[in-house]
């Protein structure tokens, strides 16, 4: 029997996971104390993912804490959909709070609250802060993109395929949305290690 041609091609290599992890505590308002864990169950996740059985390749180091301002978040989030690719698997985890204002035709836009959020730039430009619409819309560009929002109270993963998911409806490209209430964010992190074979 002939030994194999040497023209033939290699298997393809797995689609890459790239992630962006923020973590923000505050600022404090009024109506919304300071979170105490946000930054440091961003860090974690971050950790997480980028084991071996997950696999991610964080884009950009997290950006947590003051560093989180509106600009760098931005920034960041541009720079994942530039380097995502067709096959890719894109994911945004955020801790931290939002904020939901009036906006425009009498409909509310979530804002995510940075580190520099002030809800008086909004009065100036609705533009000013970045809202999930806008996160949406220039992630889910891209089919395969996926997000991991959490806040103090809640976690919604849309496009994971985790055992533990009940997908409901969401309205974008990807299969589904699971949330899974949380007594604390650490808790998060023990959950998407063992859900992250699943991605």
């Amino acid at each position: 029997m002939s030994p194999p041609s040497s023209s033939t091609s290699a298997a393809p290599s797995p689609d890459r996971r790239l992630a962006l992890v923020i973590g923000i505590n505050g600022p404090p308002a009024l109506h919304r104390a300071p979170l105490q864990w946000a930054e440091a169950d961003a860090c974690g996740m971050a950790e997480v993912l980028q084991q071996d059985g997950c696999g991610f390749r964080l884009v950009v180091p997290p950006v947590v804490g003051a560093q989180a301002t509106t600009e760098q978040v931005r920034k960041a989030v541009v720079q994942l959909a530039l380097e995502l690719q067709q096959g890719d698997f894109g994911l945004v985890f955020f801790s931290g709070h939002a904020e939901a204002l009036p906006g425009e035709a009498g409909l509310d836009e979530v804002y995510l609250v940075t580190a520099d959020f002030d809800p008086a730039d909004l009065e100036v430009d609705p533009r000013a802060h970045l809202t999930f619409r806008w996160l949406r819309r220039v992630l889910f560009e891209h089919e395969c993109a996926a997000q991991l929002l959490c806040c103090s109270f809640w976690t919604a993963a849309m496009g994971a395929r985790s055992p533990r998911a009940h997908p409901i409806p969401i309205g974008t490209r990807c299969s589904g949305a699971c949330a899974l209430p949380l007594g604390n964010q650490a808790s998060a992190v023990r959950r998407w290690r063992a859900a992250c074979a699943w991605c």
